[in-house]
Protein backbone atom coordinates (compact mmCIF):
# COMPACT_ATOMS: atom_id res chain seq x y z
CA UNK A 1 0.00 0.00 0.00
CA UNK A 2 0.79 3.62 -1.03
CA UNK A 3 1.60 5.04 3.06
CA UNK A 4 1.05 8.55 1.13
CA UNK A 5 -2.25 7.61 -0.28
CA UNK A 6 -3.15 5.55 3.08
CA UNK A 7 -5.88 7.98 4.05
CA UNK A 8 -7.22 8.39 0.58
CA UNK A 9 -7.37 3.76 0.23
CA UNK A 10 -9.06 3.93 4.11
CA UNK A 11 -12.10 6.58 2.56
CA UNK A 12 -12.59 3.98 -0.76
CA UNK A 13 -12.21 0.86 1.59
CA UNK A 14 -14.81 2.44 4.00
CA UNK A 15 -17.13 3.51 1.28
CA UNK A 16 -17.45 -0.40 -0.65
CA UNK A 17 -18.04 -1.43 2.71
CA UNK A 18 -20.58 0.26 3.06
CA UNK A 19 -22.58 0.14 -0.64
CA UNK A 20 -22.42 -3.75 -0.16
CA UNK A 21 -23.52 -3.99 3.28
CA UNK A 22 -26.45 -1.78 1.82
CA UNK A 23 -26.73 -4.13 -1.57
CA UNK A 24 -26.73 -6.95 1.36
CA UNK A 25 -29.58 -5.35 3.19
CA UNK A 26 -31.86 -4.40 0.26
CA UNK A 27 -31.44 -8.22 -1.32
CA UNK A 28 -32.69 -9.38 2.16
CA UNK A 29 -35.53 -7.06 2.63
CA UNK A 30 -36.79 -7.36 -0.68
CA UNK A 31 -38.03 -10.80 -0.04
CA UNK A 32 -37.84 -11.99 -3.70
CA UNK A 33 -33.87 -12.17 -3.53
CA UNK A 34 -33.63 -13.38 -0.05
CA UNK A 35 -31.49 -16.40 -0.61
CA UNK A 36 -28.67 -13.56 -2.50
CA UNK A 37 -28.02 -11.76 0.49
CA UNK A 38 -24.74 -12.95 1.26
CA UNK A 39 -23.17 -12.63 -2.52
CA UNK A 40 -22.34 -9.06 -2.51
CA UNK A 41 -20.75 -9.77 1.05
CA UNK A 42 -18.65 -12.68 -0.91
CA UNK A 43 -17.85 -10.01 -3.70
CA UNK A 44 -16.52 -7.48 -1.05
CA UNK A 45 -14.26 -10.44 0.61
CA UNK A 46 -12.83 -11.11 -3.03
CA UNK A 47 -12.03 -7.63 -3.25
CA UNK A 48 -10.79 -6.14 -0.53
CA UNK A 49 -10.22 -8.96 2.37
CA UNK A 50 -12.01 -10.70 5.05
CA UNK A 51 -11.49 -7.29 7.43
CA UNK A 52 -13.98 -5.57 5.24
CA UNK A 53 -16.15 -8.53 5.09
CA UNK A 54 -16.56 -8.65 9.05
CA UNK A 55 -17.29 -4.69 8.62
CA UNK A 56 -20.16 -4.92 6.23
CA UNK A 57 -21.67 -8.23 8.26
CA UNK A 58 -21.86 -6.02 11.46
CA UNK A 59 -23.15 -3.22 9.52
CA UNK A 60 -25.41 -5.40 7.95
CA UNK A 61 -26.80 -6.97 11.61
CA UNK A 62 -27.13 -3.18 12.77
CA UNK A 63 -28.87 -1.93 10.04
CA UNK A 64 -31.34 -5.33 9.83
CA UNK A 65 -31.79 -4.60 13.82
CA UNK A 66 -33.04 -0.91 13.50
CA UNK A 67 -35.34 -1.94 10.30
CA UNK A 68 -37.16 -5.16 12.45
CA UNK A 69 -37.12 -2.73 15.05
CA UNK A 70 -39.51 -0.05 13.30
CA UNK A 71 -40.91 -2.67 10.97
CA UNK A 72 -42.58 -4.31 14.43
CA UNK A 73 -43.87 -1.27 15.70
CA UNK A 74 -47.27 -2.19 15.13
CA UNK A 75 -47.09 -5.28 17.02
CA UNK A 76 -49.66 -6.04 20.00
CA UNK A 77 -47.05 -6.78 23.24
CA UNK A 78 -43.39 -6.32 23.96
CA UNK A 79 -42.93 -9.98 24.56
CA UNK A 80 -44.57 -10.56 21.05
CA UNK A 81 -42.75 -7.99 18.98
CA UNK A 82 -38.93 -9.10 20.62
CA UNK A 83 -39.74 -12.64 20.11
CA UNK A 84 -39.93 -11.78 16.20
CA UNK A 85 -37.32 -9.18 16.32
CA UNK A 86 -34.57 -11.92 18.75
CA UNK A 87 -35.48 -15.00 16.25
CA UNK A 88 -34.64 -13.14 12.94
CA UNK A 89 -31.57 -11.33 14.48
CA UNK A 90 -30.11 -14.31 15.73
CA UNK A 91 -30.75 -16.67 12.23
CA UNK A 92 -29.02 -13.57 10.17
CA UNK A 93 -26.26 -14.20 13.25
CA UNK A 94 -25.81 -17.83 13.08
CA UNK A 95 -25.73 -17.40 8.79
CA UNK A 96 -22.93 -14.80 9.13
CA UNK A 97 -20.82 -16.38 11.47
CA UNK A 98 -21.18 -19.02 8.85
CA UNK A 99 -20.36 -17.47 5.96
CA UNK A 100 -17.25 -15.82 7.59
CA UNK A 101 -15.93 -19.33 8.78
CA UNK A 102 -15.61 -20.27 5.18
CA UNK A 103 -14.46 -17.51 4.00
CA UNK A 104 -11.26 -17.17 6.41
CA UNK A 105 -7.92 -18.97 5.82
CA UNK A 106 -8.17 -21.48 8.07
CA UNK A 107 -4.11 -23.26 8.63
CA UNK A 108 -4.00 -26.28 6.62
CA UNK A 109 -6.16 -24.73 4.01
CA UNK A 110 -8.85 -27.25 4.45
CA UNK A 111 -11.47 -28.18 1.19
CA UNK A 112 -14.32 -25.54 1.08
CA UNK A 113 -16.85 -28.78 1.05
CA UNK A 114 -15.44 -29.28 4.82
CA UNK A 115 -15.86 -26.08 6.32
CA UNK A 116 -18.96 -25.88 4.88
CA UNK A 117 -20.29 -29.26 6.53
CA UNK A 118 -18.39 -28.00 9.55
CA UNK A 119 -20.47 -24.73 10.04
CA UNK A 120 -23.51 -26.64 9.01
CA UNK A 121 -22.92 -28.73 11.93
CA UNK A 122 -22.67 -25.65 13.86
CA UNK A 123 -25.64 -24.25 13.20
CA UNK A 124 -27.86 -27.13 14.36
CA UNK A 125 -26.47 -26.67 17.51
CA UNK A 126 -26.11 -23.15 18.00
CA UNK A 127 -29.82 -23.12 16.09
CA UNK A 128 -31.45 -24.82 18.92
CA UNK A 129 -31.83 -21.74 21.01
CA UNK A 130 -33.93 -20.31 17.26
CA UNK A 131 -35.59 -23.58 17.28
CA UNK A 132 -37.21 -23.36 20.81
CA UNK A 133 -37.91 -19.49 19.77
CA UNK A 134 -40.00 -20.65 16.50
CA UNK A 135 -41.95 -22.91 18.77
CA UNK A 136 -42.70 -21.10 21.29
CA UNK A 137 -46.55 -20.41 22.00
CA UNK A 138 -46.15 -16.83 21.05
CA UNK A 139 -44.10 -16.82 18.14
CA UNK A 140 -46.59 -19.79 16.79
CA UNK A 141 -49.99 -17.99 17.71
CA UNK A 142 -49.24 -14.92 15.88
CA UNK A 143 -47.96 -16.86 12.73
CA UNK A 144 -51.28 -18.78 12.71
CA UNK A 145 -52.82 -15.68 12.99
CA UNK A 146 -51.30 -14.05 9.96
CA UNK A 147 -52.21 -17.55 8.26
CA UNK A 148 -55.69 -17.03 9.29
CA UNK A 149 -56.31 -13.34 8.15
CA UNK A 150 -54.41 -14.68 4.91
CA UNK A 151 -56.99 -17.56 4.04
CA UNK A 152 -59.89 -14.50 4.43
CA UNK A 153 -58.51 -11.94 1.93
CA UNK A 154 -57.84 -14.85 -0.63
CA UNK A 155 -60.92 -16.32 -0.06
CA UNK A 156 -62.78 -12.87 0.09
CA UNK A 157 -60.91 -11.84 -3.50
CA UNK A 158 -61.81 -15.24 -4.94
CA UNK A 159 -65.33 -15.16 -3.71
CA UNK A 160 -66.22 -11.79 -5.68
CA UNK A 161 -65.66 -13.26 -8.72
CA UNK A 162 -67.97 -14.80 -11.50
CA UNK A 163 -65.59 -17.63 -12.33
CA UNK A 164 -66.65 -21.01 -11.68
CA UNK A 165 -63.46 -22.12 -10.77
CA UNK A 166 -62.39 -19.14 -8.84
CA UNK A 167 -65.63 -20.08 -6.78
CA UNK A 168 -64.91 -23.41 -6.42
CA UNK A 169 -61.48 -22.39 -5.49
CA UNK A 170 -62.88 -20.03 -2.31
CA UNK A 171 -64.66 -23.08 -1.34
CA UNK A 172 -61.94 -25.58 -0.98
CA UNK A 173 -60.03 -22.64 0.79
CA UNK A 174 -63.03 -22.86 3.13
CA UNK A 175 -62.69 -26.17 4.41
CA UNK A 176 -58.94 -25.20 5.30
CA UNK A 177 -57.99 -23.78 8.64
CA UNK A 178 -54.87 -21.73 10.09
CA UNK A 179 -53.45 -24.63 11.80
CA UNK A 180 -53.04 -26.73 9.57
CA UNK A 181 -51.29 -24.92 6.53
CA UNK A 182 -49.14 -23.73 9.98
CA UNK A 183 -47.86 -27.32 10.53
CA UNK A 184 -47.63 -27.66 6.80
CA UNK A 185 -45.13 -25.13 6.76
CA UNK A 186 -43.16 -25.85 10.06
CA UNK A 187 -42.82 -29.84 8.74
CA UNK A 188 -41.23 -28.60 4.90
CA UNK A 189 -38.95 -25.88 7.25
CA UNK A 190 -37.96 -28.21 9.71
CA UNK A 191 -37.22 -30.93 7.31
CA UNK A 192 -34.94 -28.60 5.07
CA UNK A 193 -33.85 -25.66 7.67
CA UNK A 194 -30.27 -27.40 7.72
CA UNK A 195 -30.09 -28.23 3.97
CA UNK A 196 -31.42 -24.71 3.07
CA UNK A 197 -28.38 -22.79 5.64
CA UNK A 198 -26.25 -25.09 3.44
CA UNK A 199 -27.36 -23.99 0.00
CA UNK A 200 -27.42 -20.20 0.68
CA UNK A 201 -23.92 -20.41 2.13
CA UNK A 202 -22.48 -22.73 -0.61
CA UNK A 203 -24.57 -20.76 -3.41
CA UNK A 204 -23.93 -17.53 -2.05
CA UNK A 205 -19.51 -18.29 -2.06
CA UNK A 206 -19.81 -19.83 -5.64
CA UNK A 207 -21.92 -16.94 -7.02
CA UNK A 208 -19.79 -14.16 -5.20
CA UNK A 209 -16.37 -16.29 -6.72
CA UNK A 210 -17.48 -16.15 -9.98
CA UNK A 211 -15.18 -14.40 -12.56
CA UNK A 212 -14.86 -13.79 -16.17
CA UNK A 213 -11.06 -13.54 -17.49
CA UNK A 214 -10.41 -13.01 -20.80
CA UNK A 215 -14.01 -13.51 -21.98
CA UNK A 216 -14.41 -16.72 -20.35
CA UNK A 217 -15.84 -17.97 -17.51
CA UNK A 218 -14.38 -18.87 -14.17
CA UNK A 219 -15.77 -20.40 -11.22
CA UNK A 220 -14.29 -21.59 -7.57
CA UNK A 221 -16.03 -25.19 -8.05
CA UNK A 222 -14.83 -27.59 -10.62
CA UNK A 223 -17.32 -30.68 -11.02
CA UNK A 224 -15.62 -32.16 -13.35
CA UNK A 225 -12.72 -32.46 -10.67
CA UNK A 226 -15.12 -32.38 -7.45
CA UNK A 227 -15.61 -35.44 -5.01
CA UNK A 228 -16.76 -36.76 -2.15
CA UNK A 229 -15.26 -38.64 0.60
CA UNK A 230 -16.28 -41.93 0.38
CA UNK A 231 -16.93 -41.52 4.54
CA UNK A 232 -20.23 -39.95 3.35
CA UNK A 233 -21.67 -42.80 2.40
CA UNK A 234 -22.69 -43.61 5.94
CA UNK A 235 -24.15 -40.93 7.26
CA UNK A 236 -26.18 -41.11 3.67
CA UNK A 237 -27.41 -44.68 4.59
CA UNK A 238 -27.76 -43.70 8.26
CA UNK A 239 -30.27 -40.68 7.03
CA UNK A 240 -32.02 -42.73 4.47
CA UNK A 241 -33.19 -45.27 6.65
CA UNK A 242 -33.82 -42.67 9.07
CA UNK A 243 -36.38 -41.10 7.03
CA UNK A 244 -37.95 -44.15 5.99
CA UNK A 245 -38.50 -45.29 9.22
CA UNK A 246 -40.17 -41.97 9.97
CA UNK A 247 -42.80 -42.76 7.42
CA UNK A 248 -43.55 -46.14 9.60
CA UNK A 249 -43.68 -44.72 13.00
CA UNK A 250 -43.47 -40.86 14.60
CA UNK A 251 -39.79 -40.71 15.35
CA UNK A 252 -40.11 -36.73 16.59
CA UNK A 253 -36.91 -34.09 15.96
CA UNK A 254 -34.65 -37.27 14.67
CA UNK A 255 -36.49 -37.68 11.48
CA UNK A 256 -36.30 -33.75 10.36
CA UNK A 257 -32.56 -34.17 11.00
CA UNK A 258 -32.20 -37.56 8.85
CA UNK A 259 -34.55 -35.37 5.95
CA UNK A 260 -31.71 -32.32 6.39
CA UNK A 261 -29.02 -34.60 6.03
CA UNK A 262 -30.42 -36.91 3.24
CA UNK A 263 -30.91 -33.83 1.31
CA UNK A 264 -27.39 -32.37 1.71
CA UNK A 265 -25.30 -35.94 1.26
CA UNK A 266 -27.79 -36.05 -2.56
CA UNK A 267 -26.99 -32.75 -3.22
CA UNK A 268 -23.57 -33.48 -2.84
CA UNK A 269 -23.23 -36.95 -4.78
CA UNK A 270 -25.65 -35.31 -7.68
CA UNK A 271 -22.90 -32.45 -8.18
CA UNK A 272 -20.34 -35.79 -8.66
CA UNK A 273 -22.32 -37.25 -10.79
CA UNK A 274 -22.37 -34.03 -13.01
CA UNK A 275 -19.22 -33.50 -13.10
CA UNK A 276 -18.73 -37.44 -14.29
CA UNK A 277 -20.86 -36.77 -17.00
CA UNK A 278 -19.06 -34.25 -17.90
CA UNK A 279 -16.06 -36.08 -17.80
CA UNK A 280 -17.08 -38.58 -19.74
CA UNK A 281 -18.56 -36.63 -22.19
CA UNK A 282 -15.08 -34.54 -22.62
CA UNK A 283 -12.96 -38.29 -22.70
CA UNK A 284 -15.63 -39.18 -25.72
CA UNK A 285 -14.66 -35.95 -27.58
CA UNK A 286 -18.35 -35.49 -27.79
CA UNK A 287 -18.71 -32.17 -29.32
CA UNK A 288 -19.95 -29.28 -27.10
CA UNK A 289 -22.69 -28.63 -28.79
CA UNK A 290 -23.89 -32.41 -27.78
CA UNK A 291 -22.48 -31.69 -24.30
CA UNK A 292 -24.75 -28.41 -24.22
CA UNK A 293 -27.91 -30.57 -25.36
CA UNK A 294 -27.18 -33.84 -22.83
CA UNK A 295 -27.36 -30.82 -20.02
CA UNK A 296 -30.19 -29.24 -21.59
CA UNK A 297 -31.93 -32.12 -21.50
CA UNK A 298 -31.56 -33.29 -18.04
CA UNK A 299 -32.56 -29.61 -16.93
CA UNK A 300 -36.07 -30.60 -19.17
CA UNK A 301 -36.45 -34.12 -17.42
CA UNK A 302 -36.26 -31.85 -13.78
CA UNK A 303 -39.06 -29.55 -15.39
CA UNK A 304 -41.35 -32.64 -16.14
CA UNK A 305 -43.40 -34.13 -12.98
CA UNK A 306 -43.13 -37.38 -13.49
CA UNK A 307 -39.98 -37.85 -14.81
CA UNK A 308 -38.16 -34.95 -12.60
CA UNK A 309 -37.79 -38.39 -10.06
CA UNK A 310 -35.62 -40.19 -13.23
CA UNK A 311 -32.90 -37.66 -12.98
CA UNK A 312 -33.05 -36.63 -8.94
CA UNK A 313 -32.17 -40.33 -8.21
CA UNK A 314 -29.93 -41.49 -10.97
CA UNK A 315 -27.58 -38.83 -11.16
CA UNK A 316 -26.73 -38.82 -7.38
CA UNK A 317 -26.69 -42.43 -7.56
CA UNK A 318 -23.95 -41.78 -10.45
CA UNK A 319 -22.08 -40.25 -7.63
CA UNK A 320 -22.39 -42.48 -5.37
CA UNK A 321 -21.12 -45.40 -7.79
CA UNK A 322 -17.57 -43.60 -8.03
CA UNK A 323 -16.98 -45.88 -4.71
CA UNK A 324 -16.77 -49.15 -6.56
CA UNK A 325 -16.34 -47.92 -10.26
CA UNK A 326 -12.97 -45.70 -10.71
CA UNK A 327 -14.21 -43.29 -13.51
CA UNK A 328 -10.75 -41.61 -13.73
CA UNK A 329 -9.94 -44.31 -15.61
CA UNK A 330 -12.23 -43.35 -19.02
CA UNK A 331 -11.34 -39.51 -18.69
CA UNK A 332 -8.97 -36.96 -20.28
CA UNK A 333 -5.55 -37.11 -18.86
CA UNK A 334 -5.61 -33.91 -18.33
CA UNK A 335 -7.89 -33.89 -15.62
CA UNK A 336 -6.26 -36.28 -13.72
CA UNK A 337 -3.94 -34.11 -11.75
CA UNK A 338 -6.49 -31.48 -11.23
CA UNK A 339 -7.33 -30.71 -7.43
CA UNK A 340 -10.94 -30.85 -5.88
CA UNK A 341 -12.62 -27.32 -5.45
Amino acid sequence: MDVENFPDNSRKIEKEVIIFSIISILLYQSGYFFFFFLVPLQFLRNKKGFLQMIQAAIIFIAITFIVSFFRTRGLGTFVLRSTIIISEILVLIIMLLGFLYINNNWPGNPRMLKKLLIVTTGAFFIGIPAILIYNSAVFQNYYKSQIAITLEVMIRAFSNTQSSDALDFAAMLKTVDAETVYNIIKRAIMRSYLFIYFIILSGSWWLGSIKIIDGKWSSRLNLKAFSVPESMVWPLIIALTTVVIGYKINIGFLGYIGWNILLIIVTLYGLRGIGIIQSILLAMNVPRFLRIFVFSLILLLLMQPGLRYIVLIAVPVLGVSEIWINYKNIREKKYDNEGNS
